[in-house]
């Protein structure tokens, strides 16, 4: 298994120069704790995709071992970024596990459920859910009357009653090589935001009547993305915690 960590986003809300994956806990990068967590997992080559400020990007993870680097110049979208990562991408290893450099306080007992169940149901995708009240912004689950996945729709693409969903996408997925290296050409950018959405390919597999699955996290603070100063403290107080 391969990791691809999607880590370019300058992160405007944080009113600041800085890459918002290079913002620190406890001096440590949020990109370091992501990049550290896939490296605990037995997962040989993490994949890094970076953009502004990838250098600096770069030097932070500079003691950890199998890291390589995928530039996005332009921010067109998270599928745009995981293109930008293909030519590391290598089929003899199955499947690859997609994270988020500011999404530092997943769990490696989630990651290992959501890789086990993967394998046990022969997914060729599997993505890791959440249920939350007044999900906002985030992408919904679509599921069929038997419970089984659909599709994600992202919040600004969707109509008012997919909008009442409480399962809501993370973003983190396991993904069969294979099949994704197929599909990425099959990525489109006719949407609200004119980006390429990797959630489109779960849509893209189900239309090849392929099997999709999810997982829905436990506890949702797991999956929260940090994007601004107030998320940045507000993490920082999960991961704290934790460690008490």
């Amino acid at each position: 298994m391969q990791a691809v960590i999607l880590a370019a986003g300058k992160g405007t809300r944080f009113q600041s120069d800085k890459a918002k994956v290079l913002h620190e806990i406890s001096g440590k990068p949020l990109v370091k704790y992501v990049v550290e967590l896939a490296d605990s997992l037995g997962i040989n080559e993490k994949i890094v995709v970076v953009g502004h400020q990838g250098k600096e990007v770069e030097r932070s993870l500079d003691t950890i071992k199998g890291v390589h680097f995928a530039w996005q110049e332009q921010q067109m979208g998270t599928g745009h970024a995981v293109m930008m990562a293909k030519p590391y991408l290598d089929p003899k290893e199955n499947d690859v596990l997609i994270l988020y450099g500011d999404v530092p306080g997943l769990r490696k007992e989630t990651l290992l459920k959501l890789i086990a169940e993967h394998i046990f149901q022969r997914n060729i995708l599997t993505v890791l859910t959440a249920e939350l009240e007044g999900p906002k912004w985030y992408g919904r689950i679509l599921r069929d009357n038997l419970g089984r996945v659909l599709g994600i729709r992202e919040a600004k693409d969707a109509t008012a009653e997919e909008l009442l969903i409480k399962e809501i996408n993370s973003g983190i997925m396991v993904i069969n090589i294979p099949f994704l290296l197929s599909a990425l050409d099959n990525l489109s950018s006719n949407n609200d935001q004119k980006e390429y959405y990797l959630t489109d390919l779960v849509e893209i597999a189900c239309k090849r009547r392929l099997s999709v699955g999810a997982l829905i996290v436990a506890d949702s603070d797991e999956i929260k993305g940090v994007n601004s100063v107030e998320e940045l403290e507000e993490m920082g107080e999960i991961l704290g915690k934790r460690e008490n």
